[in-house]
């Protein structure tokens, strides 16, 4: 198994345990929705709380496994890929599809890595008789994940474009 699968069955298996933990805490109207300074602003039921987590988890993961493998059946007209033709050619596809798929599984795992903590976040908050989405852990994980997100971006755009020139 490939380290980026390894990484996503450990946070789905971390997701099942947050759920097992915090489901049976949950008050059955919980707070869903925070604003800018960690004041609920919307309720929901416990299980909407948690099938809205289900939910989140599963499109992350879904979305991790499947993207890698659609550049695949696009068209190639269609993909934004700096030389496109070169990476997307019958001797390099399999090669360029397989690093797509590693990437959109780390970008996945950043992702879902995300989704866990924030929903920490809010089963904490939860917990308490106010509930209050604490500012500073909030904003450190979402300034992290745009950093993340940056450098994945970044990396993905420098390996076509360095490498095509390299090899043309």
């Amino acid at each position: 198994m490939k380290p980026p699968t390894i990484v996503l069955i450990f946070l789905i298996l971390l997701a099942v345990a947050q759920t097992a933990y915090f489901a049976p805490q949950l008050p059955e109207r919980a707070a869903s929705h925070f604003d800018g300074a960690g004041n609920p602003d919307g309720w929901s039921t416990r299980s909407g709380l948690l099938l809205v987590y289900w939910f989140a988890v599963g499109a992350c993961l879904l979305t991790a496994l499947v993207m890698g493998r659609i550049i695949g059946v696009v068209p190639i007209r269609l993909i934004n890929l700096p030389n496109k033709e070169y990476w997307l050619g019958p001797q390099r596809r399999d090669e360029t599809l397989r690093y797509f798929q590693t990437a959109f599984a780390w970008f996945g795992a950043s992702t879902l890595t995300l989704l866990l903590i924030v929903f920490q976040l809010v089963f904490m908050a939860n917990l308490t008789s106010r509930p209050q989405l604490p500012g500073v852990p909030m904003y450190t994980v979402v300034v992290v994940y745009a950093a993340f997100s940056l450098a994945w971006t970044m990396r993905l755009i420098w390996h076509f474009s360095r490498n095509a020139e390299r090899a043309a």
